[in-house]
């Protein structure tokens, strides 16, 4: 099975052969330029001489292949062509820049912030007079449709393709100001509506042309409305259904008319109240699952809408475990997310929103690491552990655990996974918690090194320095 082909059964709620990894298929499911630097360098990697910053306000980049490569990456984020230049006006003196919309962003330590809002004091009849964004200008998407069809032919990558335009919410709230945008939904709701129209038919345009060039090739269609905070929604699910939901629906079944690709809505945030409103408008993935906010709990998730959408994210928390956990406690949020979300198909492995700047290198390669050790389905049968799944050897109780520990001997004998073989890595976590090592480094190869061998039953396999034909369930080489 293939990348594409595995996304495509994980989003049809089946279990493919693993779970799919994604790092860099969307702008909010990525790493920062900082992050992504050191981590080529941790890993021996040569410097990308010329990083491709998708999102300047985030300073998020799009990952080189040979980086996709190394962590077994299934996803690429469709890359806009040369022809698309940002059309900004540059303050350089004060580090800031205004956008193709009229935003004013001026740099804040690592990134950028939205300090002022160009229809802040405008009134109905302004946005009338308001010049949008053209999507024709400059032939913006020429030669888009070329590049995506040779990557859909000559790779087996699942394409996505998206975060063409603002939310209709999120953009009329850096239109105006959230607070001054939250208030017009309670007091103006006439200036509100229209807000939120302009701002749809905005991102009707653009889709429409984006979609006419590379709707035939892409998997998903990703875009994003965050409506979500800490704490809760940012507005009541009432208002969101009066105001925002029927231009979701409208949006999404439009995207719908011109692609066969999934809906990916990244809403970042506690959205938990939002999510039954969200199926119905048409969204088919939900990114990026942030489960440290409010009511987000990634089991009740999954509980209640995992037959109906695809969780893209919840990997690993990228507010506190990923810039301050120990590697263990890592490597161990990573298992248990896996136990969760991955059952039935519908979980795409990515952190949490973007890897900050701030995040030492040792734990962006640990959490993939930990990803590639509890991807595999066959996994949750295996007497090593890997992924701590339960199987017919490892019923779920956890008083057994000891038993299991002295099973993993230091005599056992790794032995090289064939091609054919998932190789999960060695899958002694208890051994590398005592003695504080941090785990191996990737190999260059889609296989961690070195290779510790999970075998199927049946198969003969060399285990504790014999050879033996295993039975009943999967053998590991930490077997007896």
């Amino acid at each position: 099975m293939n990348s594409r082909e595995r996304l495509l059964e994980t989003l049809s709620h089946r279990e493919p052969d693993r779970v799919p990894l994604d790092l860099g298929g969307t702008e909010n499911t990525t790493i920062s330029r900082i992050a992504y630097q050191n981590v080529r360098s941790y890993l021996g990697m040569e410097e990308d001489p010329s990083p491709f910053v998708i999102n300047r306000m985030m300073d998020a980049v799009f990952p080189r292949d040979d980086l996709l490569e190394r962590f077994s990456i299934d996803c690429l984020g469709l890359r806009p062509p040369p022809t698309l230049k940002a059309n900004t006006r540059e303050l350089p003196e004060e580090q800031a820049f205004y956008d193709e919309l009229g935003i004013r962003w001026k740099k804040a330590s690592y990134y950028y912030d939205m300090v002022e809002h160009p229809l802040r004091n405008a009134s109905l009849e302004d946005l009338a007079k308001i010049r949008w964004p053209d999507p024709a200008r400059d032939g913006r998407f020429r030669g888009l449709r070329q590049k995506a069809r040779k990557l859909y032919e000559t790779t087996d990558y699942a394409l996505v393709a998206g975060h063409i335009m603002w939310g209709p919410f999120e953009l009329g709230c850096a239109l105006r100001g959230y607070e001054q945008f939250c208030l017009d939904l309670y007091v103006d709701e006439t200036l509100a509506r229209a807000v939120l129209e302009n701002n749809l038919q905005l991102a009707l345009r653009f889709w429409d042309a984006y979609l006419a060039e590379v709707g035939d090739y892409i998997q998903v269609a990703a875009g994003g409305d965050d409506l979500g905070m800490q704490t809760g929604t940012i507005i009541s699910p009432e208002m969101y259904r009066s105001f925002v939901k029927p231009l979701h629906t409208r949006l999404y079944d439009f995207i719908r008319s011109r692609t066969k690709a999934r809906i990916f809505l990244h809403s970042c945030g506690s959205v938990y109240d939002l999510i039954p409103d969200f199926i119905e408008a048409g969204v088919e993935i939900l990114s990026p699952v942030q489960f440290s906010a409010a009511k987000m709990d990634l089991a009740r998730l999954k509980r209640e809408f995992g037959k109906d959408l695809t969780f893209w994210g919840g990997g690993v928390d990228t507010q506190h475990l990923l810039p301050e956990g120990s590697l263990a406690e890592i490597e161990d949020q990573v298992s248990r997310i896996f136990d969760i979300m991955a059952p039935g198909g519908g979980f795409v492995f990515v952190p949490v929103h973007n890897i900050q700047a701030d995040v030492a290198p040792e734990r962006v390669v640990g959490v993939y690491h930990s990803a590639k050790r509890n991807l595999a389905y066959f996994a949750r049968a295996c007497r090593c552990g890997v992924g701590r799944r339960t199987c017919s050897t490892r019923r779920s109780s956890r008083r057994g655990s000891r038993r299991r520990r002295s099973a993993h001997r230091p005599g056992a004998t790794p032995t090289r996974a064939p091609a054919s073989t998932f190789s999960a890595g060695p899958p002694h976590r208890e051994r590398w918690r005592r003695s504080s090592r941090t785990p191996p480094r990737y190999s260059g190869s889609r296989a961690c090194a070195p290779t510790w061998t999970c075998t199927p039953p049946g198969i003969t396999a060399t285990i504790g320095g014999r050879s033996v034909v295993t039975r009943r369930s999967w053998a590991c080489a930490s077997e007896r």
